[in-house]
C-alpha cells in the first residue's frame, strides 16, 4: 500500500500539485483522503525522503523540497516526470546527457583488460 500511495504522492509533486515548500497536507486529512493507516502514510514520506523529494519536520509537517534535491535518475522520479508531462525539456537533457556519456564509457569499457572487466561485471552483480 506504501507503493501505491507514492506513486499517487510523487505524481503530485513532480506535477507541481504541491510545490517546494510547501505541506503535503495534514497528516489526518491525508489519512482519510487516501485511506490508509498512519504507518503507511510515514512508509510512504520515508520513501520520497529517499528520494530527496520531502523532508518531515516536527511541527511542520511533510515539506516538499525543490527538484534541484531530488534524485533525478530515480526509476520512479524519471517514471513521474513521464506521467506528469510538461517536463520535455528534462527529458530531452537527460537523453543528451546519456547521449553523450554513453558512448565513450561503452568504448572505455570495450578497450579495458580483462581484470578490468572482470571487475566491472563484478560490480554489476553487486548492484
Amino acid at each position: 500500500m506504501a507503493e501505491a500511495l507514492v506513486h499517487k504522492l510523487g505524481l503530485l509533486i513532480v506535477a507541481g500539485k504541491v510545490k517546494p515548500g510547501k505541506v503535503l497536507g495534514d497528516e489526518s486529512v491525508l489519512l482519510k483522503r487516501y485511506g490508509v493507516s498512519r504507518s503507511v502514510l510515514r512508509d510512504a514520506f520515508k520513501i520520497l525522503a529517499g528520494k530527496g523529494m520531502v523532508a518531515t519536520r516536527r511541527g511542520i509537517g511533510t515539506q516538499v523540497r525543490p527538484s534541484i534535491d531530488w534524485m533525478m535518475l530515480d526509476r520512479d522520479v524519471l517514471a513521474w516526470h513521464q506521467s506528469a508531462g510538461g517536463e520535455d525539456a528534462y527529458l530531452l537533457q537527460l537523453l543528451a546527457v546519456r547521449e553523450a556519456l554513453e558512448p565513450l564509457a561503452a568504448r572505455l569499457a570495450a578497450e579495458g583488460t580483462m581484470a578490468s572487466r572482470s571487475q566491472v561485471m563484478t560490480a554489476y552483480r553487486i548492484m
